[in-house]
């Protein structure tokens, strides 16, 4: 047999080879890991799992978790959150303060606030309330949604007004013993996949950017893709190989 033709066998174990290596990196950049009592998953992902070398990471943008202490923290443009769960079916997260979650006398010291491109957003099972913060007589006060107003007539004889939003039912009013405890519980946040991952996972892909640019890219079984598992990324990639050792294999 010529030889070029023996070499134009080996090209499947080509392909099959290059299939192989892309589905290890997939497993390799979206691992399942735990921090604390949590399971860290997509679309989450640990900082500590990223490494340093790589040039995509798996996830959404904003979902790192920091596991550097042991526990699980989620940082939000308002602050750093100890996560006290993740429901990863019905896309909810519990979280509190980390001010708080380690006090054993809760007050909150800031609002909340999320980024407003994130796909994080307030649960409806929260309720908002204002703490007025050292007022006359250097007393602090609570005020349910519903008392928004007189909160801003306080104002002029309080140190401060913090709006911070609280999971519904666990506890109401300061004269409420359940009060601290609601306070400790925290409030909740759903999230939803980003607009430009729609089409990665409806097509069984993971979405992740590039380190370097930010650029989008999803990965599937058979690598990393540009937009979704069925466009034509990975095919060229594999063009790009073969042809020019076919090229050379065939002189």
């Amino acid at each position: 047999m010529p030889l070029h033709h023996r070499h134009f066998l080996l090209l499947p174990f080509f392909f099959f080879f290059i299939a192989v290596i892309s589905a290890q990196n997939l497993f390799d950049y979206c691992p399942e890991t735990r921090c604390g009592n949590l399971t860290v998953k997509y679309p989450f992902y640990l900082e500590s799992t990223v490494p340093s070398s790589s040039q995509s990471l798996c996830g959404y943008e904003g979902f790192a978790i920091n596991c550097s202490t042991g526990n699980p923290i989620l940082t939000l443009p308002s602050g750093v959150y100890l996560l006290k769960s993740i429901d990863y079916n019905s896309k909810k997260l519990a979280l509190v303060d980390t001010e708080i979650g380690f006090n054993p006398c809760p007050a909150p010291a800031h609002n909340v606030s999320l980024d407003p491109n994130s796909t994080l957003k307030f649960d409806s099972n929260n309720t908002h309330y204002f703490f007025l913060i050292n007022c006359a007589s250097n007393q602090s006060y609570v005020l349910p949604p519903d008392k928004a107003s007189v909160s801003a007539q306080w104002l002029p004889v309080c140190n401060r007004s913090v709006e911070v939003p609280l999971i519904s039912g666990v506890g109401s009013m300061p004269d409420n013993g359940n009060f601290p405890m609601a306070v400790k519980s925290g409030f909740m946040l759903d999230w939803s996949p980003p607009a430009v991952c729609s089409g990665c996972e409806a097509t069984q892909g993971s979405c992740g950017r590039k380190t370097t640019t930010g650029q989008f890219v999803c990965f599937c079984n058979d690598g990393l893709h540009d937009k979704n598992c069925n466009d034509r990324e990975q095919f060229d990639l594999l063009l790009t190989f073969v042809i020019p050792i076919s090229y050379f294999y065939f002189q």
